[in-house]
């Protein structure tokens, strides 16, 4: 498939017209439609309704099912294009949800790649269900996820646990210490972190409680707490960093918060990264360590390796 009618394509179906499009790329309107005929041929489908008089573009059903792929043909395209500037260098995927990404990975990134340079280190945000069939298809190289599930081929480390809490805006009229009668679920930030949390909100605020809002990236959370009625629960690692950056508040409660659990995911037959993925640990720990000295988290490892051994 010709990557210059893809690029035609999606010209057109931005455009809403042949014309406007055939400008736009600076060529005649009679090689954008040839361009358009040659992807329904290779598709064997029409893309587009033809009609007399009518000015305007609407895409067959076989048309918007195309479109839904141009993402990720384009991304498909630019990893083509640029493998040969890679192709001495080590390709290392790593996933983790969003919360980990955001407050504890950039750090030990930061302090892996200054040892290996040779490693173009990728990365992505994937959910722990994800992340589990991304490591069995190697797609991803290493994970960390919040859930612990038997699979033959990945092998799921323990790597720390840390204490779930309380946080508000500065403006907000909450106490230091707050119990949970205080709090008003319809002003409730709610970010599903794992299944025991979930479970343990719907048994504190009821199966059918209706927070204000549902959210799953980490740095709309200070934003949505400028509403000095809010509150959130998040994760400590989540919250220092939070503190660091935004006007936020930690509050203490009697009550029995769950734990949020963090393990680690690699393919048991990952032979060639083995190296790579002792040394990212290697420096994971470290970070951690650091963390749990500082009162953050409780790490779920006994020491941290100083020779990087095969797994």
């Amino acid at each position: 498939m010709n990557n210059s009618d893809v690029i035609a394509f999606s010209e057109v179906v931005k455009q809403g017209s042949f014309s406007k499009a055939a400008e736009k790329l600076f060529i005649t309107q009679s090689a954008l439609s040839s361009k358009i005929k040659n992807l329904e041929v290779e598709l064997d489908c029409k893309l587009f309704y033809r009609r007399k008089g009518v000015r305007y573009v609407e895409l067959t059903k076989a048309g918007k099912d195309f479109l839904n792929l141009i993402d990720r043909w384009n991304k498909l395209w630019f990893e083509m294009s640029n493998i040969k500037s890679t192709v001495s260098d080590i390709s290392f995927v790593v996933s983790a949800l969003n919360s980990i990404s955001t407050s504890l990975l950039p750090q030990v990134f930061l302090n892996f790649l200054e040892g290996n340079s040779k490693v173009f280190l990728k990365t992505e945000d994937l959910s722990s269900y994800a992340s589990y069939d991304a490591i069995e298809n190697r797609t991803v190289d290493f994970s960390i996820v919040v859930d612990q599930r038997y699979s033959l081929n990945v092998s799921c480390n323990p790597l720390f646990s840390e204490k779930m809490v309380i946080i508000s805006g500065n403006n907000s009229s909450f106490s230091d210490k707050i119990d949970l009668s205080e709090l008003d679920p319809s002003k409730f930030i709610y970010c599903p972190w794992f299944l025991e949390f979930e479970q343990w909100c719907q048994v504190c605020f009821g199966k059918n409680f209706k927070p204000y809002i549902q959210i799953q990236i980490v740095h709309q959370i200070e934003f949505m707490l400028t509403n000095k009625d809010c509150w959130c629960i998040v994760p400590n690692t989540v919250a220092q960093m939070l503190v660091k950056k935004s006007n936020i508040k930690v509050h203490e409660t009697n009550s029995n918060l769950p734990k949020r659990k963090i393990f680690y995911l690699h393919s048991i037959e990952n032979r060639y990264e083995n190296h790579i993925i002792s040394e990212l640990i290697y420096h994971l720990k470290c970070e951690l360590i650091k963390l749990e000295k500082n009162g953050v988290l409780e790490c779920d490892f006994q020491y941290v390796e100083k020779e990087f051994e095969l797994i």
